[in-house]
Parts: structure tokens; C-alpha cells; sequence
């Protein structure tokens, strides 16, 4: 599972999460801190149309991958799996 690639190897993943704070105060680099966002989005569509369904999707993967930079042993693609296959809808 792709999300278990990013966080084996997280220096990309970490310096976007480190952009939020900062677009967050600053307009101008909010465009930079999109394409996550927006490729997760792109993901969940693969899955369902549901407009809701994608923002829950994409949200819930976010907040994985952000978790998974917090721990010692970064999840395996069956923990994400299995925690994916849990969301409702």
C-alpha cells in the first residue's frame, strides 16, 4: 500500500506537514501545501463518488500518515488497510 511507502521513508511527508503552520499565516504559500491534499482526494474517487465520502476519506488518510510520523514504528500496509476498511459510509 502506497501510504506504508511514504512513511518508510518520510522526509518529504514530514517537510509538508511543516508547511501547514506556516501557509497557514501566510496565504501566498497555502498553494504549496495543495497537492497532497489534492492527490488524496484524487484516490479516494477511485473508491466512490461521493463528494462527502472523498473529504472522508482523504481526511482520515492525512491524519494516518501525520500519526505515523509520531510513532517509533510507522504502521504496515495491512494495519492501514485494515483501519481504512473500518471507516463508515
Amino acid at each position: 500500500m502506497l501510504m506504508a511507502e511514504v512513511v518508510a521513508a518520510p522526509a518529504r511527508l514530514r517537510a509538508e506537514y511543516e508547511l501547514y503552520l506556516p501557509a497557514a499565516r501566510r496565504p501566498e504559500l497555502c498553494a504549496a501545501t495543495r497537492d497532497r491534499p489534492a492527490a488524496l482526494a484524487e484516490i479516494a474517487r477511485r473508491y466512490t463518488g461521493s463528494p462527502a465520502r472523498v473529504r472522508l476519506l482523504a481526511g482520515v488518510v492525512d491524519g494516518m500518515l501525520l500519526q505515523a510520523l509520531l510513532t517509533d514504528e510507522p504502521p504496515t500496509a495491512e494495519r492501514y488497510e485494515a483501519a481504512l476498511r473500518g471507516v463508515p459510509g
